[in-house]
């Protein structure tokens, strides 16, 4: 009986011990992954950088118009990012609505080159960085470096913040 109820304890902490938060896990990737899409996350930096969109007329005209050399710009710049009023014309167009919905049925995200930046001894919770990109079919991608935060909340779940 004694040797029955050992192996239990023991068998109790080696899985409480593999419940530790860890920035790589599967689970943490998941959910930071799924932040991303859900929050539409490189969505207009895609879309304006994509050949689709950009073999337009209405690009080509913004590019005729535009002097970018004098704005400082260059044409591989997100130009949602320098001007606003560019972000609500593209959004009324037509090619915007399929690349929305290209980007809802196709849109795949990937964390990579994870590392654990600090870790809060008081409530376990990790800070995290990582490589996100994120690709649309058809469309093309983005990546860049973010930090995220795991932890576990009351109920033993995980919970996670990407900061964008």
């Amino acid at each position: 009986m004694k040797r029955f109820l050992l192996a239990l304890i023991i068998s109790y902490i080696s899985t409480g011990c593999s419940r530790e938060l860890d920035c790589g896990s599967n689970e943490a990737k998941e959910l930071i992954k799924e932040i991303a899409l859900e929050q539409h996350l490189y969505l207009d930096y895609i879309f304006t950088n994509s050949d689709q969109f950009r073999n337009t007329e209405i690009f080509k005209s913004i590019m005729e118009g535009a002097n970018i050399i004098s704005l400082g710009l260059t044409p591989n710049q997100n130009f949602i990012d320098e001007f606003p009023i560019f972000k609500i014309a593209t959004h009324s167009l037509p090619i915007f609505n399929d690349f929305v919905d290209s980007y809802k049925n196709s849109a795949s995200a990937k964390l990579e080159d994870i590392i654990m930046t600090k870790k809060e001894n008081d409530t376990g919770s990790l800070s995290c960085k990582g490589k996100l990109s994120v690709d649309v079919d058809g469309w093309g991608g983005a990546e860049a470096i973010k930090d995220y935060k795991i932890e576990k909340t009351s109920e033993g779940e995980l919970y996670a913040t990407l900061y964008i």
